[in-house]
């Protein structure tokens, strides 16, 4: 590369355009001439607003108030960050988007995403952090909205697929998707730890439309196994990671998720006989009581589409225990 391509590459990168003269500003709310003309305060106010709604629906977000939304990250200019700041940042900015993903329709949502975009400049820096919470509603307007103001370069690779439904301002379908996610395994498991980034954030204390997270995850991977044709060994070994982690989680959604996607696979593919074996294995040990019907019903499944050679005496008797007491309960007297 010659000096003057590095010269040019380097007027590229964020850190430099802190210093270029816009009259346009990148905002979800306003358009761009617009908020060029707004100060980083008025945004900030819009923000603090948006903020305390979002708390008020789901305590979880009290925890980002001092790193993003204090009367302090006015002061904040990435581009004069240390790399160390700048790691660290990141870190809460993810956590934040995660967080925010059951909530992303929401009025509030959109007013702390703008100034989130101002005084951070996440459309730059946290290409992916923003996607992660804006892929689970590819099909809404707010996703081609927020697409339209993200700056994805080249070394985006997970994303440049999007770059022409960002040129036109469409919105995603979910067979698009899904081819996506059977050609590139990288971002069907990208999407997948959402859920399990979302439970080491939130945990069992999330408000109840965390089941937005894992109901996306278990019909993303339910159309994209029906869609498939033919699943390679790359996508399925991309998959069983994911599902042994939900089938561990305390997190009940979660690990009747993985049973659902477990159960689809086994409809459509025939599976290695030891991971068959592992996967009915997991089930068993790590179902509970609120779980169980589900999970006894994923291992008939399995049994019913698998070569599964055999189980341990104990889980068999446990697997047959708890079948017969949640057909008494549903069984009418």
């Amino acid at each position: 590369m010659t000096s003057l391509s590095r010269q040019l590459q380097r007027l590229a990168l964020p850190e430099t355009r802190i210093y270029k003269q816009t009259n346009k500003a990148a905002s979800l709310l306003f358009e761009p001439e617009d908020a060029a003309g707004m100060s980083k305060d008025t945004i900030f106010a819009i923000a603090v607003v948006g903020f305390e709604e979002l708390t008020k629906n789901d305590y979880v977000f009290e925890k980002f108030r001092a790193t993003l939304f204090s009367q302090s990250t006015l002061d904040v200019e990435r581009a004069l960050l240390t790399r160390d700041q700048n790691v660290s940042l990141d870190n809460v900015i993810s956590e934040f988007f995660v967080a925010l993903t059951p909530y992303l329709l929401f009025s509030s949502a959109h007013k702390a995403i703008e100034w989130l975009a101002r005084g951070f400049r996440v459309h730059e820096y946290n290409v992916g952090a923003v996607l992660r919470c804006a892929i689970h509603y590819h099909e809404c307007n707010i996703f081609a909205r927020i697409l339209k103001l993200l700056q994805i370069r080249p070394e985006h690779s997970l994303w440049q697929w999007l770059l022409p439904f960002q040129r036109s301002a469409q919105v995603i379908t979910r067979q698009v998707l899904c081819r996506e996610c059977e050609k590139n395994p990288a971002l069907m498991t990208f999407i997948l730890d959402t859920a399990s980034l979302w439970v080491q954030s939130v945990g069992n204390c999330g408000a109840p439309t965390q089941l937005m997270v894992f109901k996306f995850q278990l019909s993303l991977c339910w159309t994209t196994i029906a869609y498939s044709e033919s699943l390679t060994n790359s996508f399925l070994n991309s998959l069983f990671p994911y599902l042994v982690q939900g089938l561990k989680s305390g997190v009940v959604a979660y690990k009747i998720c993985s049973c659902g996607i477990i159960a689809r696979l086994a409809c459509k593919v025939e599976l290695e006989q030891n991971v068959s074996k592992v996967l009915a294995q997991k089930i068993l040990k790590t179902m509970d009581a609120e779980s169980a019907f589900i999970s006894i019903s994923t291992v008939v499944i399995l049994f019913e589409t698998q070569v599964i050679v055999q189980l341990s005496a104990r889980l068999a008797q446990m697997m047959n225990f708890v079948w017969k007491s949640n057909m008494d309960i549903i069984s009418p007297s």
